[in-house]
């Protein structure tokens, strides 16, 4: 008995033993690389290709992203917007993750509705989630010249040509084109119907130092490339646009193109606008297009991938592919059509 007893004790130490060497062995093995977060990344690598299309869309460059949020394909994880949360970031042909696109565009391009068509069809193209943030075009640079984007939609040339020629951008692609026009009250308290941009301004400035209360004009005042066009114009009207700043009849609203639109509707005051954005908003307000031609109202839109040498991590391979169906037969198909059935014309030209 006493024999069986120790043979049973002898088992249980043994059993203790090789539990007690297990643990220790488990516990030193999990903590190896404990101070590191596990996680693993997918990236889909293309031969031809030079830009990181990752599918993490939790990396969103390293500036600090504001402006009017508009598209992202997961809702379960951070993005450039809160579109459509139906999809979960793979392609619907393939189990393979889409590649991630951001693009930063002026409002207008937005506002209008014409990017949500030309994105809708882009993404039946290729196996790409694209991210659409609008800001104006002077946020719109910002955004390139920190690696926040890998696409700029703009619409000013000289800041154009700058962000070019400083590295920021690869080059210049023009895509569509419609025109600036300045809108105001139907009765034209200022009487610049039959003038040129450059008269019409300077009789807004004049009338406006007279009777505030009865001539107003609301600016973007937002660096976007409609605002740069406003001051273009001002310069060419012989108006100092530093010392009217301070004026009564002449306010900024600071935001986009469309609400920009609402409030000179509601002061019953002038404003500079693309023709674009107007005729989306036309029923909705009262204000009436008085000056729409001539060649400084001519309103260009241009395509611009942000430079990999600049940003290596910049989805350069997308960009160009995005370029490319904007300047392609369906593409171009797409804006030369866009608006006709609603308002009896394209809201833009194709190039």
């Amino acid at each position: 008995m006493k024999d069986k007893m120790t043979v049973i004790i002898t088992v249980l130490i043994v059993l203790i033993a090789g539990i007690g060497v297990y643990a220790d062995t488990f516990l030193n093995s999990s903590r190896l690389g404990s101070d590191k977060p596990v996680f693993r990344e997918v990236v889909l690598n293309n031969p031809t290709g030079t830009g990181n299309n990752s599918s993490d869309k939790s990396k969103l460059g390293t500036g600090n992203i504001t402006g009017n949020i508009i598209k992202t394909g997961n809702s379960n994880k951070p993005g450039l917007g809160t579109g459509n949360t139906n999809q979960t970031g793979t392609s619907n042909n393939t189990n393979v993750p889409k590649r991630t696109l951001k693009i930063s565009t002026t409002t207008s391009l937005y506002d209008t509705g014409l990017l949500n068509e030309v994105e809708s069809a882009f993404e039946k193209k290729y196996p790409v989630d694209v991210h659409i943030i609008s800001g104006g075009t002077g946020i719109a640079i910002g955004y390139g010249e920190r690696g926040d984007v890998d696409l700029l939609l703009v619409h000013d040339k000289t800041r154009e040509t700058n962000f070019v020629n400083q590295g920021f951008g690869t080059r210049r692609t023009e895509f569509a084109y419609n025109y600036f026009w300045i809108v105001g009250p139907a009765d034209d308290p200022a009487g610049i119907k039959g003038l040129n941009a450059a008269s019409g301004f300077k009789k807004i400035a004049e009338e406006g130092q007279v009777n505030p209360d009865q001539v107003k004009f609301v600016s973007r005042g937002d660096t976007s490339g409609t605002h740069s066009r406003e001051i273009r114009i001002w310069g060419l009207a012989g108006v100092n646009h530093t010392s009217i700043r301070n004026a009564t009849w002449y306010r900024e609203s600071g935001t986009g193109m469309g609400t920009t639109l609402t409030i000179a509707d509601n002061l019953k005051a002038y404003t500079l606008t693309d023709s674009g954005t107007f005729l989306a908003f036309k029923e909705k307000i009262k204000l009436m297009e008085i000056t729409t031609t001539g060649s400084e109202l001519l309103n260009v839109y241009t395509a611009i991938p942000v430079n990999p040498q600049k940003h290596p991590n910049t989805n350069i391979e997308d960009a160009e592919n995005f370029v490319s169906f904007l300047i392609s037969t369906q593409g171009q198909g797409i804006i030369g059509n866009f608006g006709k059935a609603k308002f009896g014309e394209p809201l833009f030209v194709p190039m």
